[in-house]
């Protein structure tokens, strides 16, 4: 079983770019979930046979791993991304979470950097590893270029950006409810301390 690395994809630009990513990069996994597509970002070549699924947790001494080392080279990644949300933010701002096997897809992030279609486009990435590996980045994508640094895994940026993007789900009737609750309490007079 691979070690997991929670991706988050924060983009800021006009929102026609935004709409121009998502038809572009975005595609859904099997359980039809959004995830950021490392295959429409750099696809891989259909001369490059990839095993049954169920041959490729393990790969065998006598398999042909032409495509696990193109994947690894060109994406960062064994599989493609899967487990994602795709969260709008602002009119301008998205967010999008997702997952990838044994490390963030570096690879394909400088892919990005140089596609015309990020031109207005800035993304902050960050990655993080499941509790149990070490390891989290934050990098950018802006003018052309892909930079990243390796960070703490409770350092705040990185915390906060993952907080951002995962909102809570709260209905719409409940966070209603709690907003009149809050202005009853604010409305109401105030209590005397009881000493004690």
């Amino acid at each position: 079983m691979p070690s997991i690395c929670y991706n988050l994809l924060l983009l800021d630009g006009p929102a026609a770019d935004i709409d121009a990513f998502r038809r572009a990069f975005v595609s859904f996994d099997a359980l039809d979930c959004p995830r950021l597509d490392l295959n429409a970002i750099l696809p891989m070549p259909e001369h490059i046979p990839v095993p049954a699924m169920a041959d490729r947790p393990a790969c065998r001494p006598d398999e042909d791993i032409s495509w696990l080392n193109w994947r690894l080279r060109h994406w960062g990644s064994k599989w493609n991304s899967t487990n994602g949300r795709w969260t709008v933010l602002g009119s301008q701002n998205v967010a999008l979470t997702f997952e990838t096997p044994w490390g963030p897809p570096d690879g394909a992030y400088h892919a990005l950097a140089r596609d015309s279609r990020m031109r207005n486009l800035t993304a902050i990435v960050a990655g993080q590893m499941e509790p149990y590996a070490e390891g989290a980045w934050i990098g950018e994508i802006a003018d052309g270029r892909f930079t990243s640094d390796a960070v703490s895994k409770d350092d705040k940026n990185l915390v906060q950006a993952f907080d951002l993007a995962n909102p809570p789900r709260v209905p719409e009737h409940i966070l209603q409810g709690l907003g009149r609750i809050q202005s009853t309490l604010s409305d109401a007079p105030r209590r005397a301390a009881v000493a004690a």
